[in-house]
């Protein structure tokens, strides 16, 4: 092999630079992307009776969330057999403008979701047996197959 010289050095990094950097906006913007598709996933599969579960999901960038238990909008209904419905959509559009934070990012990190509400009646919920075994909503559960709808509908994008 020959010798080679690479003429205007700074110039071939700073192109070199800007590639990368060209392609870290490329890597957020599908991260994000990713983020708001497994929101609504997760959105699909959660029963609303207060809208307290729903309210309760949170995005961390860079390492999990972690704060208070957040109050949902809407009233309960008679009963946690009728699913009101009514308090799905506000409780929904809290998060989701919560989430707009992530459009931000300008460095590519790790995002984390969570849901704050008590860890029992998560993973009740996230089972498949709310509001009891036997008789839920999702009998599938929530994350797991809202995961898999996820990497369904991205395709490649998701691992």
């Amino acid at each position: 092999m020959g010798d080679f010289a690479v003429n205007n050095l700074d110039g071939f990094i700073a192109g070199l630079q800007a590639q990368i950097d060209k392609f870290e906006q490329q890597c957020i913007e599908s991260s994000v992307d990713v983020a708001f598709a497994l929101q609504r996933n997760l959105f699909s599969r959660t029963p609303v009776w207060s809208g307290d579960t729903v309210r309760n999901y949170q995005w961390g960038v860079g390492s999990m969330p972690s704060g208070a238990h957040v109050q949902p909008s809407g009233s309960l209904p008679s009963s946690p057999y009728d699913f009101a419905e009514e308090n799905r959509e506000p409780n929904e559009n809290s998060v989701l403008q919560e989430m707009e934070s992530l459009y931000e990012i300008t460095k590519l990190q790790n995002l984390f979701v969570t849901n704050n509400i008590d860890p029992q009646k998560w993973d009740l919920i996230d089972a498949g047996d709310a509001p009891m075994p036997g008789r839920g909503r999702n009998p599938g559960g929530v994350s797991m197959l809202a995961l898999q709808d996820t990497r369904t509908q991205l395709g490649g994008l998701v691992k």
